[in-house]
């Protein structure tokens, strides 16, 4: 063993000992990682030369490119330019193959002989993990355009970083030298050499995304019961009768059976969606307004077109398993002569709930809780339910603190309204999303068609009525 071999590995290993140690390992795991350098540390030395090797001939090469350059004169023929310019194409051609090469044989080594692997501290995992890496980088990209945010203690290692520079950041974490790029080249090689580059824009627009679906519920969104949906295929709902009313024992101990009974109704869901890209100029420029513009554009059209769609369900009045329309004088729920709300129009959809029944006809006795109004009626629903001091009993109304006012300016008939239970007491309106997807989803991509990077919002969504006995309706007048 040569001196100079030994003096690095010990040099090597007492660095190696020390620093894991200090982060809770131990000196065991330094010999581990050493024993791939080899006992003479000649692995280490071997790929210093291998690399060493290469960047040599890179310089050599960059060095007879500049004197062919030098060997054109004005006295120099037609036959002897072209034969020099060819030369130098080649050696160019050369040059352009050797540097990802000598890029990949660093990466390789700095992965196989890695000095300091992942060691977790604290539980917590670490930066090596992609997701993990990306989802950090996305919030800290988020938190420059939504300042507001309280960054979570990962992402804080990567605030106030410019999107050029979070390339930077995934690509030396794959191993790539960066030295030199420019944030063009950054931003380039980010997008089609690593997937965590991607994967780190993606979660800033999901966040953006998702920024809308933050506010309070409001409209008929507020009238509906959120659920999940496993599939694609029709989402059915059954609805149980109450059974059979309690009967008196006889005296030789007899329970007589009793039976339940069973209807249903179905919606299903289907795919929405839009694709839309940003730039690569935009991503080079640091531009975060291209992040905050479309993507929360999108996610409040996404919150729109639900709350649309609900309406829409809603202005339909549909028809349900027993091929009878939602309000229907049958069911119970539709007023017989349509009038403006008032205490005696309130009292008479307030009788019709009470006195709803189920599928045997045992009283279920449905409690009104919202009323819900166009927005042409919103003022007369202000005033129906205000409270005001009555000079006599008959002048009182009962209604305010016992109704809560809704209003869904997605109607378009101004004068039909409704007066609604609670969802969580009884079913009504339902809407679902798919399973594990709730809300807008992102899929990323470099860009083809978009210089740039490309987001395909996805939405997996569908709602309906899967009963009625919950609602109520007025035409209006």
């Amino acid at each position: 063993m040569t001196k100079v071999p030994l003096l690095v590995f010990a040099v090597a290993f007492c660095v190696v000992s020390t620093v894991f140690i200090l982060m809770g390992a131990d000196a065991g795991a330094a010999h581990a990682t050493l024993a791939a350098f080899g006992p003479d540390g000649s692995g280490i030395l071997a790929a210093a030369a291998s690399v060493a090797a290469m960047r040599a001939e890179l310089t050599d090469l960059e060095t007879r490119a500049k004197q062919m350059e030098g060997r054109i004169t004005d006295r120099s023929s037609e036959a002897e330019v072209k034969r020099i310019q060819g030369e130098h194409k080649s050696i160019v051609g050369q040059i352009e193959a050797l540097k990802p090469r000598i890029l990949d044989a660093m990466a390789e080594e700095s992965n196989r002989h890695a000095i300091f692997p992942h060691v977790e501290v604290g539980g917590r995992a670490g930066f090596e993990n992609p997701e993990f890496r990306a989802a950090a980088m996305g919030e800290a990209l988020f938190h420059r355009i939504a300042p507001k945010h309280q960054l979570s203690e990962p992402a804080r290692e990567f605030a106030g970083l410019t999107i050029p520079d979070m390339a930077r950041q995934c690509l030396e974490f794959a191993g790539h030298s960066t030295r030199g790029m420019a944030a063009a080249q950054l931003v380039t090689r980010g997008l089609h050499t690593t997937s965590d580059y991607p994967m780190v824009l993606s979660d800033a627009v999901i966040r953006l995304l998702r920024m809308p679906y933050e506010t309070p519920d409001s409209g008929v969104r507020m009238v509906a019961r959120q659920t999940t949906a496993r599939d694609f295929k029709s989402k059915h709902s059954l609805q149980l009768s109450g059974g059979p009313g309690l009967e008196k024992v006889n005296e030789h101990g007899e329970f007589t059976r009793g039976t339940f009974n069973e209807a249903g109704e179905s919606y299903k869901i289907d795919t929405f969606g839009k694709v839309f890209g940003i730039t690569r100029q935009a991503l080079v420029n640091d531009d975060l307004g291209a992040f905050d513009r479309v993507p929360r554009a999108l996610g409040q059209a996404a919150l729109a077109f639900e709350a649309t769609f609900l309406a829409n369900v809603v202005a339909a009045n549909p028809a349900m398993s027993d091929t009878k329309t939602l309000f229907h004088a049958d069911h119970g729920n539709l007023a017989s002569a349509g009038a403006a709300p008032a205490v005696a129009t309130l009292s008479t959809a307030r009788t019709a709930l009470r006195r709803q029944t189920g599928l045997q006809g045992e009283l279920i006795s449905v409690p009104p809780k919202y009323l819900l109004v166009p927005a042409e009626l919103e003022t007369v629903g202000e005033q129906v339910l205000a409270t005001l001091a009555a000079a006599k009993v008959d002048d009182v109304n009962p209604f305010p603190g016992r109704l809560e006012l809704i209003v869904e300016p997605r109607f378009t008939d101004p004068a039909r309204w409704y007066v609604v239970a609670d969802p969580g007491v009884i079913d009504g309106l339902e809407f679902a999303y798919l399973e594990g997807e709730e809300g807008p989803q992102v899929d990323t991509r470099a860009g083809f068609d978009v210089d740039g990077v490309e987001f395909k919002v996805r939405l997996d969504f569908g709602g309906g009525f899967v009963d009625w006995r919950g609602w109520y309706a007025n035409p209006g007048e």
